[in-house]
């Protein structure tokens, strides 16, 4: 009967730590996820700022193309009203 008793604690007390065991599993599994959630966001966010500065780049650059044409041809129209003067 002692023996009974003290086998029921026994197993009890092990279903309360592997019932625990599992709970703190999962919270640990949840957690991790929740981090790697938030670095694909960061990760996603970085591409995203990076393609955008690469954009306005490339239009600045595309900018600065028209305007150095644009003095070119004011150049050579002066070049050409000086020459008929």
């Amino acid at each position: 009967m002692l023996d009974e008793l003290k086998e029921n604690e026994k197993r009890q007390r092990d279903e309360k730590e592997m019932k625990l065991a599992k709970q703190l599993e999962k919270e640990e599994n949840r957690r991790m996820k929740a981090l790697e959630k938030e670095q694909k966001q960061k990760e996603h966010q970085k591409a995203k700022e990076e393609k955008l500065k690469e954009k306005e780049a490339k239009l600045l650059e595309k900018h600065q193309r028209q305007r150095e044409r644009e003095e070119k041809r004011e150049a050579k129209q002066r070049e050409k009203e000086e020459k008929r003067d």
